[in-house]
Order: structure tokens, then C-alpha cells, then sequence
């Protein structure tokens, strides 16, 4: 329950930071997308 929850948030915070880099800076998002498992 805990492991989803948390997972859940990590997926959920990724992909709004790299949604926020993307409206704010060009070159962030690619790295994030590169750097992500």
C-alpha cells in the first residue's frame, strides 16, 4: 500500500516537475527524460 502510494507520488511529481522545465526551460526536460529509469 505504501510502496504504490509512494510510487504513485514519485511518477506523479516527475512528471509535473519535467512538465514545469518544459514551460520554463527548453533543454531540462530532455535531460530528466534521459536521466529517468
Amino acid at each position: 500500500m505504501f510502496v504504490a502510494i509512494r510510487v504513485m507520488i514519485l511518477i506523479a511529481s516527475a512528471y509535473a516537475g519535467s512538465a514545469v522545465a518544459e514551460m520554463q526551460f527548453t533543454p531540462l526536460p530532455s535531460l530528466a527524460v534521459s536521466s529517468a529509469p
